[in-house]
């Protein structure tokens, strides 16, 4: 899942707000439910066990 702020993390905010929308949410109530979302996905990431963990390799 991608950090705030990451390019990758606002190209997820901006489909989930659009589907969001379809659905019939407001703008206002989309983007609030939809960084809910993200950030609830976040909270659930697998907590790292080095600060290494998160390097190109990872913790193989």
């Amino acid at each position: 899942m991608p950090r705030p702020g990451s390019h990758q993390y606002e190209v997820q905010r901006r489909r989930l707000r659009k589907q969001l929308e379809d659905e019939g949410l407001g703008d206002k109530e989309a983007t609030q439910r939809a960084n809910e979302i993200l950030r609830q996905d976040e909270t659930q990431r697998p907590q790292k066990r080095t600060d290494r963990a998160e390097g190109p390799k990872g913790e193989r």
